[in-house]
């Protein structure tokens, strides 16, 4: 973007009013962003904290649902504990009722 910068600055003077606030807004936010990706690049680089637990064990049947979301629950909560992410989106699918009738 700095190469560019001087090329923008060149144009800005021959442009309007209009022209060069768009063109600002628009470096803005690229610098922005810029700086955003910088501070989530040190973060990645931040040494991260380390927990005493023993490493969950997968649970091999489909069919055992509660062991299942219990084990992915474990699992976000060490992933927050041990700061290697801030944002966990989790789904429940196939959890679909089967209706007990009963006689």
């Amino acid at each position: 973007m700095d190469t560019v910068l001087g090329e923008a600055q060149t144009f800005n003077a021959a442009s309007e009013k209009t022209e060069r606030e768009k063109l600002d807004e628009y470096f803005t936010s690229v610098r922005e962003v810029e700086v955003r990706m910088v501070k989530a690049q040190d973060w990645s680089h931040r040494p991260k904290p380390k927990v005493n637990v023993k490493p969950p064990e997968d649970i091999a049947a489909a069919v055992e649902v509660p062991a299942r979301v219990r084990l992915m629950i474990d699992l976000m909560q060490l992933a927050l504990q041990t700061d290697s992410t801030r944002f966990i989106t989790f789904a429940l699918n196939g959890l679909n009722a089967v209706p007990v009738i009963a006689e």
